[in-house]
């Protein structure tokens, strides 16, 4: 079965049975690869929320430096991708010490903040303890318009009710936003790179607003500390603003190494049909490997390893061959632990690809790093540390490589996937979101054994 054949399979009428809105087939049918489609609508829907939620971000970076300011803890379970840690990570390069990530409700205090729009149990309301409450729209939780169309306890999961804040990122329930042919259903997440954008976007100006009360917050990461003669911002002038374009240059930046996201989609796809694994590697579980792990709107044909996490996924566990193929995302370009797990591959023989930073300050690393051992290297526009020099801060606030990291991922998704369609015929599965009730949450296990057996 050719592609132009598949084009009138499953997703429209898969589309119709969910009560969800038919894809326009010109889109389906337009000659741009299926990733720059995916940058567009990804694009738009950043500059959708950049039109009606600029004022509602500004407000936002304004309650949390008075919460910091004042002494009180902020806690953060905003959607970053598959976990809510995603670019907040330990020892995050770039990311200043404002936010603790999770919500121990037993522990709040009057005077804290919480920003929120994703979690697991129903909530008591916090600003009942005194808490200021920032929410939003998730996916799994029941504030998407299609909200009805999942389960009762996650239909239950609300946070607006208790909000006093409210960012709308305008994300659907499927969470997803490529319809592929033949596919019953999306592909292509976007929690990530809309809750990571919003994200820094007020911390931006929330570190910018406390620099200008004389109060300076400490950054993760080993940048060495700014002298003068870094480009300092202005502390008059909003940071938010200026993270969201510098964030849409970067990535329309990708679209110049599209040379190597068909190198590593061409190889993953080759791998796959010749029996062998793809793996997903990430230092941290939180990170890149929990991204391609089960995602609601991801493939099914990969496998995650990291150095820290859940046991089965350890590094210390690997047990990959020549046969198969590792992507490493990395979020500096010469970290010890990836270095150590680069050289175990090596010595496997096994293909490696490395998507993510390949600079520190805007120069490439020195001595041993991961792009320049890696068999092919993804991600010159994005750098190790953030991009803001705040007065007064000693290391650069607001990484973007994190949302780079996860748009570069999709890109190679959606190149595998249409590589899969030319070279068989045949649509690869992809996996709904679990949180949704009737035959998506119900067969969510069946599309991953699926998958598995199958192999993509």
């Amino acid at each position: 079965m050719k592609r132009r054949d598949a084009i009138s399979l499953v997703p429209l009428s898969a589309a119709g049975m969910l009560g969800l809105s038919i894809p326009d087939a010109s889109a389906v049918e337009d000659s741009k690869p299926l990733s720059l489609r995916y940058f567009d609508r990804v694009k738009e829907m950043l500059e959708h929320i950049r039109s009606t939620e600029s004022d509602n971000l500004l407000e936002a970076a304004y309650h949390i430096a008075g919460t910091y300011k004042k002494g009180g803890k902020c806690y953060s379970l905003w959607d970053l991708g598959h976990s809510t840690m995603e670019d907040i990570f330990e020892n995050r390069p770039g990311n200043p010490d404002i936010f603790t990530s999770g919500y121990p409700a037993d522990k709040a205090q009057n005077g804290d903040l919480l920003l929120a729009n994703v979690f697991g149990q129903p909530f008591e309301d916090p600003r009942a303890r005194g808490v200021f409450v920032i929410g939003g729209p998730a996916p799994w939780c029941g504030e998407t318009p299609d909200a009805h169309l999942l389960s009762d306890f996650h239909q239950k999961l609300r946070i607006r009710p208790y909000s006093d804040l409210w960012i709308d990122t305008h994300i659907s329930t499927l969470g997803a936003i490529m319809w592929l042919p033949g596919a019953k259903y999306p592909m292509g997440a976007v929690s990530g790179v809309l809750g990571m954008t919003t994200f820094w976007m007020m911390i931006a100006d929330a570190v910018r607003i406390l620099a200008a009360d004389d109060v300076y917050v400490n950054v993760m990461g080993d940048e060495p500390d700014l002298d003068d003669k870094a480009r300092y911002t202005s502390l008059n002038e909003p940071l938010g603003e200026r993270y969201f374009d510098e964030m849409i240059s970067q990535i329309n930046r990708i679209e110049a190494e599209l040379g190597s996201v068909e190198k590593i989609a061409d190889t993953a796809v080759s791998t796959i049909l010749s029996g062998g694994k793809v793996y997903i590697y990430s230092r941290l579980w939180e990170t890149l490997a929990v991204e391609s792990n089960t995602r609601r709107g991801g493939l099914t044909m990969f496998k995650s390893v990291f150095t820290k996490g859940p046991e089965w996924g350890l590094t210390k566990n690997f047990k990959g061959t020549d046969k198969d193929f590792v992507i490493m995302g990395i979020y500096q370009p010469d970290d010890e632990a990836d270095l150590a797990f680069l050289d175990t591959l090596r010595k496997l023989k096994i293909r490696t690809a490395s998507i993510g930073p390949a600079t520190r300050n805007g120069v490439f690393a020195d001595g041993k790093n991961v792009p320049s051992r890696a068999d092919v290297h993804l991600g010159l526009m994005c750098d190790t540390y953030g991009i803001f020099a705040v007065p007064g801060v000693k290391r650069k606030v607001c990484p973007t490589s994190g949302v780079l990291v996860n748009q570069m991922f999709y890109a190679v998704c959606m190149r595998m996937a249409e590589l899969i369609i030319e070279r068989t015929g045949n649509t690869p599965y992809i996996y709904p979101n679990a949180a949704i009730e009737g035959p998506p949450y119900a067969e969510f296990g069946r599309i991953h054994n699926a998958g598995q057996r199958r192999g993509y």
